[in-house]
């Protein structure tokens, strides 16, 4: 929290930090298993056919790299 106030230029009494990372948390828009939400990406990659910006879908394991991911895992892994 005091990195975001200090990043922010916030005073220590300002609630909107505190009230930004409890929104996030109860949203689960923060998580430590980062995953890849390929339901989106796959929504994405029919809508971009539809439209006409593709004309057939790509293949998302090719675009797509896991290792980034996998690699920040075993990081925190390590730091626990």
């Amino acid at each position: 929290m005091k990195v975001a106030q200090e990043g922010c230029r916030h005073q220590p009494d300002d609630p909107r930090p505190a009230y930004i990372y409890d929104l996030a948390v109860q949203q689960h828009a923060i998580g430590t298993d980062v995953p890849i939400p390929m339901d989106k990406f796959e929504w994405l990659n029919s809508e971009l056919v539809k439209i006409g910006n593709l004309t057939k879908p790509v293949d998302l394991t090719k675009v797509l790299d896991g290792k980034p991911r996998e690699d920040a895992l075993k990081l925190v892994a390590a730091m626990h």
